[in-house]
């Protein structure tokens, strides 16, 4: 899709939070655990070299970074994808043999489960995309202050690919952080597992996962119906017709959930699993000609379910 386009803008306004069972209040230095604001700028053009671009985005005064900021050329596949900040960063996957994949909210495993898949066989849903593309924030660009807004007017000028300007109101504004409930007292890893969490403020829907890795098996579980549809939709920007469509189809949790559950003893024979609950903000897709745009809001939470009784 992208090698059609001319001009592809991506804005993504992401909150993370890491939750960790046990962990004490840190009394000096930054805190590890407080909520991360953090937005990003993703700029792809049809032309031969990266450096050619020299795009320019004007920033609102509330993002407290600046006037403007140059985005900096990324090369693709080369590796450098990796200075970016991430909202979630992946662990590291100890090699296994197989991957096993459940799907739903219910205590009990639902019938035709678990996909079984040779775990180097696991698509990861890249876009094919021949575009050059820069980026901001680059390498050693310094966090954003906490009391930041999102909201206002991006203009992105290019002396190659011409302008494209997205602005953001309200709805577009860093979402609040997901908070869970009761996982600071553990979990029963034998057991079906309810997960709760308190209702993010304008947040549209969820998607809640768990992964844990063992030494015969991984083993990765989802509250979506299709685990492979849901995976692609952590950082692709929905229309208001496509999110309701994927609430529909049960991809995603309506806004109104608060709750979820794991089946029992899916992650016996795994390490401690990590969970993940994304809330989806109200996004924006623009196309106008040669030129898309594309506004992404989410809030991410990473936790690990420790078991009293293993950890």
């Amino acid at each position: 899709m992208l090698d059609l386009l001319k001009t592809l803008f991506i804005i993504t306004v992401a909150t993370g939070k890491v939750f960790m069972p046990g962990s004490e209040p840190v009394k000096d230095g930054p805190d590890p655990f407080m909520p991360i604001r953090s937005l990003s700028i993703d700029y792809w053009c049809e032309t031969n070299d990266a450096a050619d671009i020299k795009a320019v985005c004007k920033l609102p005064e509330g993002l407290k970074a600046g006037k403007s900021v140059e985005l900096v050329p990324i090369e693709q596949g080369t590796g450098n994808e990796s200075a970016r900040p991430k909202a979630k960063e992946s662990r590291e996957k100890p090699p296994q043999k197989v991957s096993k994949y459940y799907w739903g909210s219910s205590e009990t495993v639902l019938e035709g489960q678990p996909k079984i898949q040779p775990v180097d066989s696991k698509k990861t849903f890249s876009e094919d995309n021949k575009m050059s593309h820069v980026i901001w924030p680059g390498p050693g660009t310094e966090a954003l202050p906490a009391d930041i807004s999102a909201v206002g007017t991006y203009k992105l000028t290019s002396e190659t690919c011409g302008t494209a300007e997205v602005t953001l109101d309200t709805q577009q504004d860093f979402l609040g952080p997901v908070e869970p409930i009761g996982l600071d007292k553990g979990v029963e890893i034998e057991k079906a597992i309810k997960i709760e969490w308190k209702p993010v403020p304008n947040a549209l829907a969820y998607l809640v996962s768990a992964d844990g890795y063992g030494e015969k098996e991984n083993v990765h579980w989802t509250t979506s119906k299709d685990p492979e549809k849901a995976f692609k939709l952590y950082e692709t920007a929905l229309t208001e017709d496509e999110l309701k469509k994927h609430i529909e189809e049960g991809i995603l949790l309506p806004a109104t959930a608060v709750q979820c559950t794991i089946p029992a003893g899916i992650f016996n024979n795994t390490a401690t699993p990590s969970l993940s609950i994304v809330a989806f903000g109200k996004d924006i897709v623009q196309k106008k000609g040669n030129t898309e745009k594309r506004v992404i809001i989410r809030s991410y939470l990473t936790a690990l379910l420790l078991s009293m009784e293993r950890d």
